[in-house]
């Protein structure tokens, strides 16, 4: 008996057991009554057979659909299982059975983490933990664990099913996608590979992620690159070790070793079973090895190395994937080698251009401190030349050094035969000071000097208390380096210049260059004060010289003839001669009056202060009624117009100029006239001195007749003064200066 009339049975039972518990009584029915009943229960009966019949097709087609759901769930391609909440396995097709190499019974009583390798289980199992929390389908992907086969990566979908009021299953696929793994890895590696090539990394390093590559995307043992250098006739062999730190190394090895791989050819391969010329250690850890060679330009530049247990072990579809990486390898390298190449053509154009700018920068800091070091000669230049007092030059030559030179003391030393004739000492302090010092002693107690002027050479020592050279005997106990250079006036040493540090290798070659630069100059300075200071003397015994011939020439001639008149005066009163006396009596009276003029201009010769006390007008009258005294016939026209109160300075440049400008006329000129005009005009004053002398040529006497004590005199104020003459035309002086005296 089948189901459905087990179902009719049971229907039946039911119709009855209605029946009897509502049973009709037999008065009720009638003929007409019990005749449409049994119509209506015939078209029940109908009713309820047909009903049967779709039902048992029905039944039919659900026991179809279930059977091609078990056949479906059985045989389809990818692993089904069924999980409880705890995560043990229910339910497992026959493909889960077969790829996980497991009976289905001992499937029921795993934990579907144990389904993946053992470095993966645990994520599985997180991830099992986590699908109870979420309802909406859930991926994973992960090694997977098979047994009798190979591991494969699996992607792992799940998805929660309600079989209770408070259950959950889980019905999960396990997709094997190995290839799809290994084919993005490929394409990783590949794209690793080309990134190398785009950062122009080295050879070495595009190499190291090729073996890396290699190593991801082939399921060789062992990979290594081979690069043939036929010109050195060697072979550079890169590998690594396979450990959990892997290393990489690189062997120079003879090119002759892998003449056996150097007709290899783009598109071509070769597979060696233990390769002589490989390391011994290698072929023993892999006795196989497949050679694939990296062309560039038609090149053949070295191989791809894999190593595997057999021969066998190299499958086709690799071997095509080692090429493609070759080929990708082989450009790599090109570019690597360009980058190297470019690489050291910029380094080496870098240190050029950074040997050019410390060239640069040297010649810079050279030329920087060439052109302070002339700054500071022109500076003393200047200095020296304000001033012709030899002590204030070489004042001013130790504060100008000091610019160029670090010292702590600095000494000029002036010689004259073989005494120290003068010393200006100048010495850093709180308070910087000099110290004029004229010790008149000989050189020899020097001996640093001594030996300065002995060998005529410069000399540096730059630890002092180590020296045991003789000659630094003397120097102060203060002084730890020592740098002292002769100053030349032709080629006579003239003096030294010494500086000294209070600590050991303070001074450098460059120090005495530009100390030995310095003493060039100073030696000129020094010479010009020194002269001027000759000149002085000399000028001052032919000015003592001058009042001699002017006392003799004027005052005494004067005094002569004031004594005869004296004499004649006397004689005439004892003669009774009194129509005379008041005529001699006048003469000596004019007599002693110009007596007394000329010795009143020698005594403001003499004192010059007393120029301060007197106009220049009266000093000038003066000065014109003291010449004509002793030149009668000369008319001297004096012409002052209204003059500004004038200092000392300019007072007594005028007067001077004035002065010598008579000398000149009553010594030299024979002149009939002599016009002297003094004004003021828009802040100048303006003195002419004028005559109609002879006059005489300046070309071929420029410094004659004091003409250069006049220019001197102008220069002192700051005027300016012209002279002009020409033989028979006389001889003209004008001179012009502020009322400002800048210089004074």
């Amino acid at each position: 008996m089948n189901s459905n009339e087990q179902k009719i049975d049971q229907l039946r039972l039911l119709a009855e057991k209605f029946l009897t518990e509502h049973k009709v009584s037999e008065r009720d029915v009638t003929s007409t009554k019990l005749m449409t009943l049994l119509h209506e229960l015939q078209v029940y009966h109908v009713e309820l057979q047909i009903q049967n019949k779709e039902l048992q097709l029905a039944h039919q087609a659900l026991e179809a659909s279930q059977q091609e759901y078990s056949d479906l769930f059985e045989y389809a391609p990818v692993s089904y299982f069924v999980v409880n909440s705890d995560g043990f396995i229910k339910q497992a097709n026959l493909t889960a059975v077969k790829k996980f190499g497991r009976e289905r019974q001992s499937l029921y009583q795993m934990h579907v983490a144990e389904l993946a390798s053992p470095h993966e289980r645990d994520k599985v199992f997180l991830y099992h933990r986590n699908l109870s929390k979420v309802r909406v389908p859930q991926q994973l992907e992960a090694w997977f664990e098979a047994v009798g086969t190979a591991s494969f990566y699996g992607c792992m979908e799940s998805v929660a099913i309600e079989t209770g009021k408070y259950e959950r299953s889980f019905r999960i696929a396990v997709t094997d996608i190995t290839e799809r793994k290994n084919y993005e890895n490929r394409i990783q590696s590949l794209f690793q590979l080309d990134q190398a090539i785009l950062s122009g990394r080295s050879v070495s390093d595009v190499i190291t992620v090729a073996i890396d590559s290699l190593v991801e995307i082939t399921p060789y043992d062992y990979a290594g690159v081979v690069l043939f250098h036929e010109q050195a006739g060697e072979a550079t062999h890169y590998h690594s070790t396979f450990t959990k730190e892997r290393e990489f190394y690189h062997d120079k090895e003879s090119l002759a070793a892998f003449k056996d791989l150097t007709s290899l050819q783009a598109d071509d391969y070769r597979t060696v079973d233990k390769p002589d010329f490989l390391p011994e250690f290698m072929v023993r850890l892999y006795p196989a090895h497949l050679f694939v060679p990296i062309i560039q330009e038609d090149v053949l530049k070295g191989v791809i190395d894999f190593g595997a247990a057999t021969i066998d072990d190299f499958q086709l579809d690799q071997i095509n994937v080692a090429q493609q990486i070759a080929l990708e390898l082989g450009i790599a390298i090109y570019q690597a080698e360009l980058a190297e190449q470019v690489q050291l053509y910029a380094d080496s154009l870098k240190e050029l251009v950074e040997e050019r700018t410390v060239q640069l920068e040297e010649s810079q800091l050279r030329e920087s401190d060439q052109r302070l070091f002339a700054e500071v000669m022109l500076s003393m230049v200047k200095q020296i030349n304000q001033s012709l007092d030899l002590q204030s030059v070489m004042e001013n030559m130790l504060t100008t050094l000091k610019r160029i030179i670090s010292y702590d003391d600095a000494e000029i030393v002036i010689m004259e035969d073989n005494q120290i004739d003068m010393v200006i000492h100048y010495k850093e302090a709180a308070s910087p000071q000099f110290e004029d010092l004229i010790p008149n002693v000989a050189i020899d107690n020097y001996p640093i000097y001594a030996e300065i002027k002995k060998r005529g050479k410069s000399i540096l020592i730059n630890d002092v208390p180590h020296s045991r050279s003789p000659v630094t005997r003397g120097l102060s106990d203060e002084t730890y380096a020592y740098l002292g250079v002769p100053i030349y006036a032709d080629n006579d040493i003239l003096g030294v210049i010494n500086v000294s540090r209070f600590e050991s290798g303070s001074f450098s070659q460059h120090d005495l260059e530009h100390l030995e630069a310095f003493a060039e100059h100073a030696s000129v300075a020094i010479k010009n004060a020194r002269l001027y200071q000759k000149a002085q003397e000399l000028a001052a015994l032919e000015e003592r010289q001058r009042l001699a011939r002017d006392l003799h020439d004027a005052v005494s001639q004067l005094i002569f003839s004031l004594s005869i008149t004296s004499e004649s005066l006397v004689r005439m009163v004892e003669r009774g001669q009194l129509n005379k006396v008041k005529e001699l009596s006048e003469i000596v009276r004019a007599s002693a009056a110009s007596v007394h003029t000329e010795m009143n201009m020698l005594l403001l010769e003499l004192h010059p202060i007393g120029l301060s006390k007197i106009e220049l007008r009266d000093l000038l009258t003066q000065l014109v009624n003291s010449i004509l005294t002793r030149y009668s016939s000369l008319d001297i026209q004096l012409m002052v117009k209204r003059l500004p109160a004038l200092p000392i300075g300019p007072k007594n440049a005028i007067f001077r100029v004035v002065q010598e400008a008579l000398n000149n006329v009553v010594k030299h000129a024979r002149a009939h006239h002599v016009k002297i005009m003094l004004w003021a005009k828009e802040g100048h004053i303006y003195v002419l001195v004028e005559d109609d002398g002879e006059g005489f040529n300046l070309q071929t006497h420029p410094q004659q007749n004091g003409l250069h004590i006049m220019r001197e005199r102008a220069t002192e104020i700051g005027a300016e003064i012209s002279i002009e003459s020409e033989v028979g035309n006389g001889t003209r002086i004008h001179m012009t200066f502020p009322t400002a005296f800048p210089r004074l």
